[in-house]
């Protein structure tokens, strides 16, 4: 299918001319509430990058106009469309998780980059914190946990949150540390490590390690998450099956806000 792009400036006046499939949504944060609500109001299917809000009255309203005007919405958050979550799927559905391990971290951004410029819904917090509860609601998980942030998390510096409970959970998602993109799962038959979980090269294979009776057997991954999820929104889309994605972003951002 074709693809136009389009300024803020325009996207009022061709959304209410074009008969697009879906609208992607790929502007820094603070503007993600405004034009969802934008494209909502024309009737049309929105997909918007994380974080698809960074305001819970925004939130609420823009999914509630999706239902109103029968309109698909959804998050882009494409890692859980990866072939390597498949397998983690069916590793959880047979072993009993103990514990879970996450570092999610990355090399300071540009000054210049909104991720970290200042401005509303800049920060760690808003760029990383929907892996976190997406990873947790993949893994069904339920106990109480605590988050703390760093003091400066929307300036220029290093910045950081840490998510964690006493027993079985420790998460850290940082700016301006050395990169890591690693989910450790601790099973009662061993351990199962993934090294590329939230982002992957889809010509570069991923490495699963599965850690079990003192042996390692390495599993290889190669996908296109971003295909997957694509192919995914344009089936939902063609079977009017709005409710699934709506879902799934009320379940992930009741623990956001």
């Amino acid at each position: 299918f074709k693809t136009h792009i389009y300024s803020i400036n325009e996207l009022n006046i061709f959304s209410k001319k074009c008969d697009s499939i879906f609208y992607y949504i790929s502007t820094e944060n603070s503007t993600h509430d405004y034009l969802t609500n934008l494209l909502l109001k024309n009737y049309k299917n929105v997909i918007t990058d994380k974080p698809i809000s960074i305001s819970k009255a925004n939130l609420k309203e823009n999914i509630e106009l999706a239902y109103k005007n029968n309109c698909f919405l959804s998050e882009a958050l494409v890692w859980e469309y990866h072939s390597q979550v498949d397998f983690l799927k069916k590793y959880i559905l047979k072993n009993k998780i103990n514990k879970i391990y996450i570092r999610f971290t990355i090399p300071m951004p540009k000054k210049n980059n909104y991720r970290v410029c200042g401005s509303k819904g800049a920060g760690v917090f808003w760029d990383m914190s929907s892996y976190f509860f997406s990873t947790l609601n993949l893994l069904n998980y339920k106990e109480e946990f605590s988050l703390e942030l760093s003091k400066k998390i929307g300036e220029y510096n290093n910045q950081w949150f840490n998510i964690s409970s006493k027993k079985n959970l420790n998460g850290l998602f940082g700016f301006g540390f050395p990169y890591q993109n690693k989910l450790e799962i601790n099973s009662e038959n061993g351990f199962l490590i993934f090294n590329r979980i939230y982002s992957s090269d889809d010509n570069k294979p991923v490495l699963v390690n599965e850690i079990y009776e003192n042996k390692i057997v390495n599993h290889e991954f190669i996908d296109d998450s971003f295909l997957n999820y694509f192919k995914k929104v344009i089936y939902l889309i063609n079977k009017k099956n709005y409710i699934q994605e709506l879902d799934k972003i009320n379940l992930r951002y009741e623990k956001i806000f």
